[in-house]
């Protein structure tokens, strides 16, 4: 997966701008030829049978294939001698539909339908291909790419043996197989985790097997049987038991001064005295020696909050993004160092020398240590326990943060974004998209369709005419203000207000009062239990956090969500990631006039016989024109 919110990869950009020019160009040999390609499919298992009846070689001899071709080009014979049985239809892939699910699309199913033409067949298909978590390899693409190239080469064939297919080769295997076949070929491997099979009348046997791309393996390993690693007294220990010693470990003067980066830090006024660990301390040096790629514990990571320059391979925190008043809702679970203090000893979330305070860096969030051991030690997997933390920094920061966790397959690793924010404002990467052409003669796009999911919430505001002051709303209201209901109009003016219950609201003594005491605890200056939000405040300081920033240059109205989705297909492609964005040539007048992009987050890959579509679909993102400070037009 690319940077979130990124532009889609100059390569694929590239191979589609190739197709739009064949598509302008029809009398062309290139068009010809690339008009003459039909896809093809092949699956094999790494199955080895443990009993006597079936040969050692079977997941070999039972390569299966949708349209068969040969290195040529030409087609190969769909029928051989099976089982002792002459001119015998091998089983074949009949469909097969690859997706990206999990919650950010960073785990892919493929859902296959096979058919077999005897018992015998089924009987070998069952045993290479319905054993749960067992792997297979999966690979597909065109027959001919766009610049009228051959291109039934597989990335991986059975007798390379098993040494691509681990976590260290796999992901660079797949970018290089995608890039060398000018991203007309895809490749996954999975495990086995569904599988079923029917007779059908005229005595074929119809079967389905669905594989599961986990990605990062390591995340999903059940703590109890995480990678040994050494330690730095030289004993074996998981991931549980390590956590366990830190508490020890982070007292001891030695250890914290060998920290390099992200030192755990002691608030010796905070409770009695308590420990805190940066987030960065927690990728390095409880999450990394666990989770990294190849069985030496100095290899690469595959998880870090940062983001590499694929010219220059500088890194860059991950930034996620600030309010004036944010602070934690309880300084037991984390803290938010220079909101509205510093800590000694620790990075301040926001640099006090950055001209955009919008934004902070998210390794630099304190996180109480007692918190950490309690969530690792009560989670059953490494994602488990990751997730746990980031719901935690979610709920606490009054749901300001929706920070989730992301693979990035290019990079090679996996980091922690806040999805409510881009790095960069839509409006400076507008021109920079890539605009599929919807509406012309060269377009490439088989089908588009646009549609609302508006949540309950805007809905009822909507049958009672009512307008909250929610950024979530305004952004709403600001892409739809060109138009004028008469008669809605005449009702607000009639009754003088949008909200009746939310100005009484604003006019009791609970308000004035949970205004005046939210106000002073913001002001504090000493990280102190009084200092905590009460929870009965909680509601009045989400809406706070909600309104516009008057303090800060404010990117976040910059790259909001809508709830308007668009889907289009086109012909198969590999390439396309979760989180990169894209817009089309066409849009009705009141979008075009706005920052409106479109952000990926769903991939679907279906094949059959005659065709391979790719199915993109995407959330709207919108944006304000800035002038040179950053202040909305």
């Amino acid at each position: 997966m690319a940077l979130f919110g990124s532009n889609i990869n100059n390569d694929v950009v590239k191979i589609l701008n190739k197709r739009i020019e064949l598509q302008s160009q029809k009398d062309n040999d290139s068009y010809l030829k690339w008009n003459s390609r039909i896809p093809w499919i092949k699956l094999f298992s790494n199955v080895i049978p443990m009993n006597d009846k079936l040969p050692k070689n079977l997941a070999e001899s039972y390569i299966l294939e949708g349209t068969v071709v040969s290195n040529d080009g030409t087609f190969d014979k769909s029928y051989a001698m099976i089982d002792d049985i002459p001119l015998r239809p091998t089983p074949i892939i009949q469909t097969a539909t690859i997706s990206s699910r999990g919650k950010y699309g960073s785990i892919r199913i493929a859902e296959l339908n096979i058919v077999c033409f005897t018992r015998d067949q089924l009987t070998n298909i069952e045993t290479l291909y319905m054993t749960p978590g067992t792997t297979c390899v999966l690979q597909w693409g065109w027959t001919v790419d766009q610049f009228g190239n051959i291109n039934v080469e597989s990335g991986i064939e059975y007798d390379d043996g098993v040494e691509k297919l681990t976590n260290e080769e796999l992901p660079d295997l797949i970018r290089g197989f995608r890039k060398n076949t000018n991203y007309s070929s895809d490749i996954m491997m999975g495990y086995v985790t569904d599988f079923g099979w029917s007779m059908n009348t005229n005595g074929t046997f119809s079967c389905k097997v669905k594989l599961t791309a986990r990605g990062f393996e390591a995340a999903f390993r059940k703590i109890e049987d995480s990678l040994d690693v050494d330690i730095a007294d030289g004993k074996k220990q998981n991931i549980k038991s390590f956590v366990e010693t830190l508490k020890n470990k982070c007292s001891d003067s030695d250890y914290v001064d060998s920290i390099k980066d992200f030192k755990p830090v002691e608030i010796k006024k905070l409770f009695g005295g308590s420990t805190y660990v940066p987030i960065g301390f927690i990728e390095n040096h409880i999450i990394k020696p666990f989770v990294t790629r190849g069985s030496d514990k100095n290899s690469i990571s595959v998880f870090e909050s940062t983001n590499t320059n694929k010219f220059t391979r500088e890194k860059s925190e991950v930034l996620i993004r600030n309010h004036s008043k944010l602070r934690s809702l309880d300084y037991k679970k984390f803290i938010i160092p220079g909101n509205p203090v510093g800590i000694i000893g620790a990075k301040n979330f926001v640099n006090i020398l950055a001209k955009d305070k919008s934004v902070g860096v998210v390794r630099n969030i304190l996180i109480n240590l007692d918190t950490v051991v309690e969530i690792f030690t009560n989670s059953e997997t490494i994602m488990d326990a990751i997730n746990s933390l980031l719901d935690m920094l979610n709920q606490y920061s009054a749901r300001y943060w929706n920070l989730i966790l992301l693979p990035d397959t290019e990079e090679g690793k996996c980091k922690i974004i806040d999805s409510r924010w881009l790095q960069n404002e839509i409006s400076e990467n507008k021109d920079k998209l890539f605009m599929f052409p919807v509406y012309k003669y060269d377009s490439i796009v088989k089908n588009i369709d646009v549609a609302s999911n508006i949540p309950d919430t805007f809905k009822t505001a909507a049958l009672h005419s009512l307008h909250s002051d929610r950024s979530e709303n305004l952004s709403i209201e600001g892409l739809f203000g060109d138009v004028e209901d008469r008669l809605l109009k005449q009702i607000r003016e009639e009754n003088s207000v949008k909200t009746i219950e939310k100005a009484d609201y604003k006019g009791s003594i609970e308000y004035k009062q949970n205004e005046k005491k939210l106000n002073k605890l913001l002001l504090k200056k000493r990280h102190t239990h009084k200092a905590i939000i009460p929870e009965v405040m909680w509601e009045y300081y989400k809406n706070l956090l909600d309104e516009p920033d008057s303090n800060y240059n404010n990117r976040i109205s910059n790259n909001r969500l809508l709830p308007i989705s668009m889907g289009l297909t086109i012909d198969g492609i590999s390439g396309l990631e979760f989180g990169n964005l894209f817009s089309v040539d066409y849009l009705p007048e009141r979008y075009e006039k706005n920052n409106i992009a479109f952000q990926i987050t769903e991939v679907v890959d279906k094949i059959d016989a005659s065709k391979w579509d790719t199915e993109i679909a995407g959330i709207m993102r919108f944006g304000l024109d800035v002038d040179a400070n950053g202040d909305n037009l």
